[in-house]
């Protein structure tokens, strides 16, 4: 069995950035190095934030609308 440890502040901080686990993230690991990156960015910065939200929408946007024509092909 698992003996429950102290809640510490390091274990707050995972909580709140979405890592539960104990493990940092693996720095090869992409997706959750931007998610880190978006997630700082949105708590010191949100204006920021925002735009990084429309830029990443408009470049979903184009991707798909690329997608969609070469399906058309």
């Amino acid at each position: 069995a698992r003996l429950e440890r102290p809640p510490d502040a390091h274990a707050a901080w995972r909580e709140r950035v979405g890592q539960p686990w104990g493990r940092t993230w693996s720095s090869s690991n992409t997706a959750m190095r931007k998610r880190r990156y978006r997630e700082h960015i949105r708590l010191t910065n949100p204006e920021k934030y925002l735009q990084e939200k429309q830029k990443t929408r408009e470049r979903m946007r184009r991707l798909r609308n690329c997608q969609r024509l070469q399906r058309r092909q």
